[in-house]
């Protein structure tokens, strides 16, 4: 009786095994990714929820003398105090333009320890409207100071390469606290809608806020785990099909492998 020959691993007999496998491990590929995705779109969730929570005075976020509270990044806060139109400042690549950034002196004085407020952008300087006056109240979401790393070129002007509190300070006459705020949007339903006085944003674009609040490790864990599971079992499949295809195609090698299996198990004679 004629033997049948060794198949390929690209016979018709093992197309089925293929078709399976490759259904598989893409199945679980495209579950991890989907879960994956899920877990990404709570911390997403948790992110904007934090970053719209109710705002609370800066006060209570940090002082002026603090260095910039890292845990708070994005955090909304009330900022209360006076403009110091002087000190608008004009910080280059952002949003394919200009942030227009005036502090804001904290209190009831001009004097007083000032935070940068990103009021919004601008395609050009000359473009910007007349920085605010007097007293004003906003909401802002507090971010750390710029830290790219990059000069300012010429002191004398007030445009600056990046939001640095150490540039900035070359503009005010007073202190500035150790991080900046961007306006907040206002959008209905949210208390920002209603707390904003003389927030300074006619004329001028949002400004986009660097660095949201961070959700937990914990949120979206769940997910997290149910895409490493499918993921873990893919590379399972993967192995399965592997070995299935390599022992039908190489019978040697399996039947090698059952032999060194069998000799492991074997009862010694005379026992």
């Amino acid at each position: 009786m004629p033997h049948d020959p060794t198949p390929r691993w690209w016979s018709a007999r093992l197309w089925g095994v293929h078709a399976l496998g490759t259904f598989v491990v893409v199945a679980t590929v495209l579950l991890g990714w989907w879960q994956w995705d899920v877990s990404e779109g709570h911390k997403a969730d948790k992110s904007d929820s934090l970053a719209h929570a109710t705002p609370v005075p800066l006060s209570d976020i940090m002082g002026n003398n603090d260095a910039f509270p890292g845990a708070e990044t994005g955090r909304p806060a009330v900022l209360q105090g006076t403009w110091v139109p002087s000190g608008t400042v004009y910080v280059s690549g952002h949003q394919g333009g200009y942030w227009v950034a005036t502090p804001l002196a904290i209190g009831t004085s001009a004097t007083a320890p000032a935070m940068y407020v990103v009021r919004g952008w601008v395609a050009e300087p000359k473009d910007a409207p007349a920085a605010p006056t007097g007293a004003a109240k906003l909401v802002g979401w507090v971010q750390p100071p710029e830290d790219g790393g990059l000069t300012d070129d010429d002191t004398r002007d007030d445009v600056l390469p990046e939001l640095a509190i150490s540039d900035a300070m070359n503009h005010v006459s007073q202190d500035l606290y150790s991080g900046y705020a961007v306006v907040a949007d206002r959008e209905p339903g949210w208390p920002a809608a209603d707390a904003a006085t003389n927030d300074g944003t006619a004329g001028l674009r949002a400004a986009q806020v660097n660095s949201m609040p961070e959700a937990s490790f914990t949120t979206g864990l769940r997910n997290l785990l149910y895409a490493l599971e499918w993921w873990v079992f893919g590379l399972f499949a993967l192995y399965v099909w592997w070995r299935y295809v390599r022992d039908v195609t190489h019978p040697k090698i399996a039947d090698e492998g059952a032999d060194e299996a069998a000799q492991e198990h074997a009862v010694p004679s005379g026992s």
